[in-house]
């Protein structure tokens, strides 16, 4: 019998959260193709703030004209984007107030989405918060995979080259087991990265033992045979999320998966410190893991 772990990745709901700014016009239709490629159900989600009311034209906060409005522009936007008529029928507009990543938790958590696909450019990211309040606390908050997508016009969703930085924590193969699942859908190449903290500074330099090496070569080998998952490796030491993204630049990769820091959590891991300013500074799309998050 097959389990998830084992299923080729194919989401059944997908929330796509928007302000109709140009960054998430980008993710809303590679979110809509994704969809109609997996018959997935999609909630397309507007949350409104106190300042929505000039933004949206609104002059009484929430009102019904406001929310119509919204609705309206969302409605004209999802004609622009060409999906199937069997992708339109479960489509599902949703315009609600109050702090965005609140008000995104709680549909995820009442509508089971099993991923979220978010711009990490717009009003809702980069340009209003300069990435650091609601695109970050979406990734950070959310239970659910988030697809943090870098806008690109006429760009798609197939991840031909996957980088998984492992740090051999006990989230490394919620990772591996995910990236497996994206292989068997799109024929990815997968390289697991594991970077070594470099502890030299100016006035002491600390030779890596090579059987440190050989130790973490041991480690990842001992992990893709767990997942049963056939993936190149690369080791190497620096300062963890530089070289992470030195390594997705210098192999093209397309896609990035990694798990996020949980705070709440005592014991969060290497990656889950550094995943902040990976997701920042990526140089392409990052898929993001919650450490609650179960396959």
């Amino acid at each position: 019998m097959t389990t998830a772990k084992e299923e080729p990745f194919h989401p059944k709901r997908i929330l796509l959260p928007t302000d109709l700014s140009e960054g998430n016009l980008i993710a809303l239709k590679i979110g809509l193709r994704i969809a109609d490629q997996y018959h997935s159900q999609v909630d397309v989600v507007t949350v409104l703030e106190e300042s929505d009311n000039n933004i949206y034209g609104g002059t009484d906060h929430y009102n019904k004209e406001l929310v119509d409005k919204v609705r309206e522009k969302i409605t004209q936007a999802l004609k622009q984007i060409n999906v199937s008529d069997t992708l339109k029928k479960n489509i599902h507009i949703s315009i609600r107030k109050g702090r965005p990543s609140k008000e995104i938790n709680h549909v995820v958590h009442n509508n089971f989405n099993d991923l979220i696909v978010i711009a990490t450019h717009g009003r809702i990211g980069l340009e209003k918060f300069q990435y650091g309040s609601c695109t970050e606390e979406i990734i950070k908050t959310s239970k659910t995979p988030v697809l943090a997508l870098k806008p690109k016009v006429g760009k798609i969703f197939s991840p031909q080259h996957i980088l998984v930085p492992v740090d051999f924590s006990s989230r490394d193969f919620h990772a591996l087991y995910f990236a497996k699942r994206l292989k068997k859908v799109f024929n990815s190449k997968i390289t697991v990265l594991h970077v070594i903290p470099d502890f030299s500074t100016a006035m002491l330099t600390v030779q890596l033992p090579r059987t440190h090496l050989t130790h973490s070569e041991k480690q990842i080998k001992k992990a893709l045979s767990t997942v049963e998952l056939e993936a190149e490796h690369l080791i190497c030491e620096g300062q963890p999320s530089e070289e992470i993204l030195k390594k997705a630049a210098e192999l093209q990769s397309d896609l990035i998966l990694i798990p996020i820091r949980d705070k709440s959590s005592a014991f969060t891991g290497l990656l889950g410190m550094v995943s902040d300013k990976v997701v920042r500074k990526a140089p392409c799309d990052v898929l993001t893991l919650h450490p609650d998050f179960y396959l």
